[in-house]
């Protein structure tokens, strides 16, 4: 059987370029849940993991609506000190925090990072001054995020 893999490494956040991307035919009982037959399916999709070259493609490297599970939903964390997005990483675990009247406090425990900027844009993010990174939490985390991204300053706390 037939299926997409990573002709090279493909950075998690990032969208899959043609280039990235090819198949090669393995035996049927070496084929993983939620595989991709043709390389179209996949061109253009934000990968939401780090995919190493010659990994087999499947749903779940992709960035979509399965992402947010039922009762949970992605939402963007404008972060207010960008120096940090060199520690982070798509799939780790991070509280979400933000400054109140009564001091800094968390706002999303144990959020999972679905998405990063990168430079030079084709990332997740496609502008270049963007400093958003993509989170999935519980739904009343993320409309707190929300709020807070418009309110004040905002920052992720690495676990």
């Amino acid at each position: 059987m037939c299926v997409v893999n990573a002709k090279e490494p493909i950075s998690g956040g990032s969208r899959v370029q043609a280039k990235q991307v090819g198949t090669i035919c393995v035996p049927e009982s070496m084929v993983p849940e939620g595989k991709f037959g043709r390389v179209d399916e996949v061109i253009g999709q934000s990968v939401s993991i780090d995919v190493p070259t010659g990994a087999i493609l499947t749903s779940s490297h992709l960035l979509t609506r399965s992402h947010a599970k039922p009762g949970t939903a992605l939402v963007g964390v404008q972060l207010s000190d960008s120096s940090l997005l060199s520690m982070l990483r798509v799939g780790q675990r991070v509280s979400v925090v933000a400054s109140g009247d009564d001091g800094p406090g968390i706002i999303a425990k144990d959020a999972v990072i679905r998405g990063l900027p990168h430079e030079g844009g084709g990332g997740l993010m496609s502008n270049d001054q963007s400093e958003l990174v993509v989170v999935s939490t519980d739904e009343q985390s993320a409309a707190r995020v929300a709020t807070q991204n418009s309110q004040g300053q905002i920052g992720i706390v690495v676990r």
